[in-house]
């Protein structure tokens, strides 16, 4: 009802696989007959393509090996045992990339590739003036085109194709990486006629939470891509920032919609969720001193613990949320429930939570499910359990959703885990056990987590506070740093010069004034900085990458 994805462990980077896939596609995905299994086949293949030379013997072909397991695919294992090899995903340097076929389950993606594909379709809406539905997405697929399909063949009927296949007319001026994926494509079986499956719309609870990925993307590719005709990004250059785009605003979804649930759950007349920006109040505290057991790191960590709790109590609103409208769609005079729309219904819960009609008939769900559970004999341990939940003095609904959290929390929270996370760029496994897009630093498993955003997340949002929102100007040059640090707060929740409002102490002062001189200095290292003064408004940042 108000979650419009499913938190659990996420490869952001193959979510832009899938989105690109539908911008392309009008909103399509086609299910391939790729074995992911078969990455020895789909070598050999490209090993032998003719368009190759120097790769058909072992050598050559260890070598090739080599190049696409670093720079083209990225693989996992499979089975329970976790000891058989498969390609996980193509690494998405083109718009191509989908030809693969990789990843081949849905629940991959969690969902999240038709979140941002609709938030894409509204942000176009809102910026042009375009007649239909019709029209957004054959913008939507010239502006994902003209951005990451370089050296690919653009057919007049590429919205209906499921094989786009590289251009040779371009080959000296495609980079060399994105060369080999295509050739390496050129070895996928698509089949004669593969499942297709349309995009169906949904009805958001809270817009405003998805909305901002929509205009981040498109802010991004109108002024770097396909309308960046002085300062056009390559495609890698692109899926990199976009990626790291992604990233940051599905982790931040959950801690959004939470506070939209808390508003509801807390108040029984909530604010319009049409108007609901709440990015600055999110005040993510990013260390940047690089010093694990200075002032600044130990704040973030307090940041990240402070999240996770929020996580924790989201998921006790959602269940509480879920079985209100459960119940009420037993009581006669909450009958046109189901016909009002998500924002309006969700608004609507905040009254019937509120409403004693409810007691009766949670009751009776309350004895039904007891008599099924305890109908069972393993169960019997459990009716002392039920003895104490019904002398509690608390109401017949909140007795419902204690029962509910009992059986569900624990693997629910560790799910809830997994998307923070790794949306937060922490890996399961390797070497460095950090994206290139992680706003989180530290070991998945080990959950001391700060928030210490990577250069290249840093990097990403700092050009995109340079782009006004309304994408009406050309992207700004200049800023003054205080307004810099201003739009990291407003636009992205980021905080970096200051405490969190309830965490305003002399100590945690000291810490953000540290951590301050410490984003200058990042900034006088990319070359962007200038200024003499102490004074936030007499000191400047130039525009990252500026071409």
């Amino acid at each position: 009802m108000v979650l419009p994805v499913i938190l659990s462990n996420l490869e952001v980077e193959s979510v832009m696989i899938r989105v690109m896939e539908r911008a392309v596609r009008g909103g399509r995905v086609s299910r391939h007959r790729t074995d992911a299994a078969d990455y020895e086949g789909y070598l050999a293949k490209l090993a032998s393509n003719p368009r190759l030379q120097g790769f058909e013997s072992a050598e050559g072909k260890m070598v090739l090996d080599g190049w696409l397991r670093n720079s083209i695919v990225r693989m996992g294992k499979q089975g329970l045992q976790r000891t058989g090899s498969l390609m996980k995903f193509l690494r998405p340097l083109t718009v191509a990339t989908f030809r693969s076929g990789l990843p081949k389950l849905d629940w991959f993606f969690r969902k999240t590739d038709e979140v941002i594909y609709q938030s894409l379709l509204q942000a176009i809406d809102k910026n042009g003036n375009l007649n239909d539905q019709g029209e957004i997405k054959k913008e939507l697929k010239r502006i994902f085109v003209e951005s990451f399909g370089f050296g690919v063949d653009m057919r007049d009927n590429f919205a209906a194709s499921i094989a786009p296949i590289y251009n040779e007319e371009l080959a000296a001026q495609v980079d060399i990486n994105e060369i080999l994926q295509l050739r390496f494509l050129e070895g996928f079986d698509i089949g004669s006629d593969p499942e297709t499956r349309h995009f169906i719309a949904r009805d958001e609870a809270v817009p405003q939470a998805t909305s901002a990925i929509g205009i981040d993307l498109l802010s991004l590719l109108l002024k770097f891509g396909a309308g960046g005709e002085k300062e056009k990004w390559s495609s890698s250059e692109l899926v990199s920032a976009a990626t790291a785009l992604i990233a940051i605003r599905l982790f931040q979804l959950p801690l959004i919609l939470a506070k939209a649930c808390e508003d509801v759950i807390l108040d029984d007349h909530p604010r319009d969720f049409h108007d609901f920006k709440s990015h600055a109040s999110l005040e993510i505290y990013c260390d940047l001193t690089d010093d694990v057991n200075g002032l600044s790191r130990r704040l973030s960590q307090r940041c990240v613990l402070r999240d996770r709790a929020i996580h924790r109590q989201f998921f006790i609103d959602r269940v509480t949320l879920r079985t209100a409208l459960e119940i009420a769609q037993l009581v006669p005079k909450y009958a046109s429930l189901n016909s009002l729309n998500a924002t309006q219904q969700l608004r609507e819960l905040g009254v019937v939570i509120r409403d004693p009609d409810l007691e009766i008939p949670c009751h009776i769900k309350f004895i039904d499910v007891k008599r099924q559970i305890l109908g069972i004999p393993e169960n019997k341990d459990y009716e002392n359990y039920f003895e104490e939940l019904e002398t509690r003095e608390i109401s017949w609904l909140e007795k419902l959703v204690e029962m509910q959290l009992a059986a569900q929390t624990d693997q629910a929270l560790i799910q809830q885990n997994k998307w923070f996370w790794s949306t937060g760029g922490l890996v399961s496994g390797g070497k460095h056990g950090m994206e290139s897009y992680a706003l989180l630093r530290g070991n998945a498993f080990k959950p001391n987590w700060a928030y210490a955003p990577s250069n290249e997340l840093l990097t990403t949002l700092l050009i995109l506070i340079f782009v006004d929102t309304d994408l009406k100007q050309p992207p700004s040059s200049r800023l003054p740093l205080g307004e810099v640090l201003k739009r990291l707060r407003d636009r992205f929740g980021i905080l970096i010069s200051q405490p969190p409002e309830n965490m305003n102490t002399a100590e945690n002062r000291k810490a953000a004034a540290e951590n301050l001189e410490s984003f200058v200095r990042k900034l006088k290292q990319i070359g962007c900085y200038h200024g003499l003064t102490d004074d936030l408004n007499a000191q400047y940042v130039e525009r990252p990458r500026v071409k």
